[in-house]
């Protein structure tokens, strides 16, 4: 169990880590939607937990956010923190994921490694965005999007 000092510490990077630094005597009904995100992601993280689990964490987030929160998520997952992470962004899930589960209406379609999801599909395509909708529905996969 982390101390209050270490507590304190990892809180005040998190803060600072997340651009809140400045805010963190503010009420938080003064906060913007993205700043309500990080803030909450700064609370996830601030205890150095060995399982996270994040639902569409990047909600609310500029693009800079974005690219610090796949930046701490790639960290943690190389200090091996278990990630469980729901996202519609494929993209982030590719980056991020060593195994990723396809759900279609309710039900997993499939799971593995991004190389296992090629497999399955039948698919030479190197875009996880097209083995998703290759498997989820009879979306004709084309050159143009």
């Amino acid at each position: 169990s982390m101390g209050e000092d270490a507590f304190r510490k990892n809180a005040e990077e998190y803060l600072e880590i997340f651009g809140l630094a400045a805010w963190k005597d503010e009420l938080i009904g003064s906060y913007s939607m993205g700043m309500k995100q990080r803030l909450l992601l700064s609370a996830a993280f601030m205890r150095n937990p060995r399982v996270i689990i994040l639902d569409e964490p990047h909600n609310g987030l500029d693009p800079k956010g974005v690219r610090l929160l796949k930046d701490i998520l790639f960290r943690l997952k190389n200090d091996g923190t278990l990630i469980i992470l729901s996202t519609h962004i494929i993209a982030i899930a590719e980056q991020i994921c060593d195994k990723i589960a396809i759900m279609n209406r309710g039900s997993v379609v499939v799971q593995g490694t991004n190389e296992d999801l090629k497999n399955y599909a039948k698919s030479s395509d190197k875009d996880l965005e097209d083995i998703f909708l290759r498997l989820t529905s009879d979306y004709e996969v084309s050159g143009g999007r």
